[in-house]
């Protein structure tokens, strides 16, 4: 990707992207790639997630918090029958594998525990660690439209 002084959201800018949120706009561009919504040959899957994450914070209302762009995106979830059968093999592994974790002679001990992994747990629930980014809705939203259109022809701008 040629760079020119008018890239304005393509600069090469090193951003505090968090692992979470680096993995949602690489779900988002590698999903608007395969449907032919960015230009694969003018912008780089590095500058096009730099791109989204720049457009999100410039251009789109975020609520309050780390986690607000985030929390932006629609997600598809794991059904809850389907995490509570995950919790029982986990509690399951850890009382097979790592006796001394859940296993003690001391019932407090034991019940501690479970109750850790099981809290643990839950705040991966409640963070949607259990969850991927509904890409085919982000790719229908008009807003998302224009920000892959903006991309492309800042991109081609940057090509010429």
């Amino acid at each position: 990707l040629k760079r020119t002084q008018n890239a304005s959201l393509m600069k090469k800018v090193k951003y505090n992207i968090a692992p979470m949120m680096m993995m949602a706009y690489d779900e988002i561009v590698t999903a608007a790639y395969d449907q032919g919504l960015i230009n694969g040959t003018a912008i780089t899957r590095n500058d096009a997630r730099r791109f989204l994450y720049k457009y999100q914070q410039n251009h789109m209302q975020l609520g309050e918090g780390k986690e607000a762009a985030y929390n932006e995106f629609p997600k598809i979830c794991l059904p809850e029958e389907t995490l509570e059968e995950l919790l029982t093999v986990s509690l399951e592994a850890e009382r097979e594998y790592y006796s001394s974790f859940l296993q003690h002679s001391n019932a407090t001990a034991q019940t501690q525990g479970e109750e850790e992994l099981r809290h643990k747990f839950e705040k991966m629930k409640s963070g949607n660690a259990f969850c991927s980014i509904d890409t085919r809705s982000v790719l229908a939203d008009p807003k998302w439209r224009k920000a892959f259109n903006e991309m492309n022809k800042e991109g081609n701008e940057n090509d010429e």
